[in-house]
Order: C-alpha cells, then structure tokens, then sequence
C-alpha cells in the first residue's frame, strides 16, 4: 500500500497533483491485488478518489492516462536541489510530538531566523539572501532592521471601522528602505481578500512622502498563488536550500537555531516531496 510519508505528501500539492496522486494510490491497489491474487477492499484505500479499481481495470484508455500522469507528475513537482548535506540519519523532534505542521510554528523559527536582534548579521546575510533570490534589483539588507510577528493591522493606524483592524501579518519587516510582507501558509488557504487587505492597510497607512519598497510574499510548500498579484509566490524550498548553504562557527546559539529548524524542515516539508518524486519514477520505469 501506499507509504504514509507519500500518504501525508497530499496537502503539499496543488488539485492537479492531488488528482495525480490519487491516481497512483489506485494503481498501487492493483499492484497489490494482483501479486496477492485476490480482491482488495476498496475500504483499503487509503484517500478518497472518484476512480474506482474496476474502472480502471476495464479501460486501456484510462490505464494509458493514468501512466502518462505519473510521467508528469515528477515535472509538476516543483524542482528541489538534493541537499548538500545528510539529514537520513537525523529524526524529527516536532514530527515525533505530532507539530511539524504548525504554521505558527514555522513562522515564529522564521521571525527569529530573519530577526538581527537574534542572529546578527547573519540574519541579514539570510533576508539579503531570500530577497536577492526574488527580485531582479533587491535592496539592500541594513544590519539592523525591525522584525515583528502577528502584527494587527490596527497597530498599523488602520481604523476599527475598517473592519480588519484585528487581522494579523505573520512576518512584517520594517527597515529605512524597504517593507517585507510575509504571509505563511503551510495547511490552509488563503482566506477572502486577506493577502489583498494586507497588501491595501500597509500601503494606506504609509506618508505619501514614504518612498520605501514594498516587497510580499507569500510562503507555503507548494508555491501556491496569492489572490493580490503584488505578492510574490515563494516555495519553503527556498528557504531550506538558502539554510542549507549556509556555514556558520558551530559555537554560536544561532548555528544551533539553524542547525535544528532545517533539519525540522526538511522531514516535514522537503523530503516528503523528494520521495513523491522518486516513487512515481520508479511506477513509470516499472511500468511501461
């Protein structure tokens, strides 16, 4: 049966891949049924999918697509570099308590990764670094800067009428020359407007005077699109790649910091893709 490491890979992708992996659970269905020679219970399945054994079974036509699906799968899967260094022989601390998938808690490593209070010039070495890899013309990354977490934007001199005085930005980075705007998602979607509303309550409540560049984005697994067009779309890829280069002197608290959340990281958000990736290969080679 299907892994429950590319079981727990579905959130991680966008309705197409979902569709795409849902199809490869039937297909390992019928592996399964036919090397044991007797009927699978469809209770067995483990995700719900409107393709059936049977249906599957009958058409060449549906066997055929479902092959050429899983050939495309790997190439809609977001290009992710090997790591530079092992994490095989590592275990996951937040996977092991069951909160790897908190996407407060990934925002609060962030925030302190990012924060030079923090790290020092090494957090700006990481935003220059993020920004650079966004932008075409990055500014450039101050030593010192203002990193706030759950920022209302009521706090920022919008008006209760407004009626979204009370909503949060996960990550606002405030600096002379420039403003970040981070939004992280990790299991939920975007709700009604708010990347929008975010991108408008910042804006409006700036002095016209007030030249600094407003940089979006949005973060999650996937890449997913933000509804406001001005936020940027950016995949934990990225992040963990940019950490992974990273070298630092192995007695400072902030290596340490480093150190535990890509490897957290990678187990919860980089290495199930990596497996989708290589399971779907090893289908497609086995069976055409």
């Amino acid at each position: 049966m299907v892994s429950p490491s590319i079981a727990s890979s579905v959130d991680l992708l966008n309705e197409r891949q979902m569709e795409i992996l849902k199809s490869l659970v039937v297909i390992e269905c019928l592996v399964e049924r036919e090397r044991n020679r007797k009927p699978l219970p469809l209770s067995r399945i483990p995700i719900s999918t409107g393709l059936t054994v049977s249906a599957v079974e009958k058409s060449s036509k549906t066997q055929s697509s479902l092959l050429v699906d899983l050939r495309q799968v790997s190439q809609l899967l977001p290009a992710i570099e090997l790591p530079k260094r092992s994490y095989t022989d590592t275990l996951s601390v937040l996977q092991t308590i069951g909160i790897d998938r908190s996407e407060n808690l990934h925002s609060d490593f962030i925030s302190a990764l990012l924060d030079p209070l923090i790290g020092g010039e090494n957090a700006s070495w990481l935003l220059q670094k993020i920004l650079d890899r966004i932008l075409e013309n990055a500014p450039r990354v101050p030593e010192m800067y203002r990193v706030s977490r759950e920022r209302t934007l009521g706090s920022l001199g919008l008006l209760e009428s407004s009626g979204i005085s009370e909503r949060r930005i996960d990550l606002l980075i405030e600096s002379a020359d420039f403003i970040v705007i981070i939004e992280n998602k990790v299991d939920s979607r975007e709700s009604v407007d708010q990347t929008s509303d975010y991108y408008k309550a910042v804006r409006s409540c700036l002095n016209p005077s007030d030249d600094r560049v407003m940089i979006s984005i949005l973060l999650s697994p996937s890449g997913m699109q933000a509804n406001c067009e001005k936020f940027i779309s950016v995949r934990y890829d990225l992040i963990f790649e940019i950490l992974d280069e990273l070298e630092l002197a192995d007695n400072s608290a902030y290596f340490g910091l480093v150190q535990f959340y890509r490897n957290e990281l990678y187990h919860s958000l980089i290495r199930p893709k990596l497996e989708l990736r290589d399971r779907i290969d090893l289908y497609w080679k086995g069976m055409v």
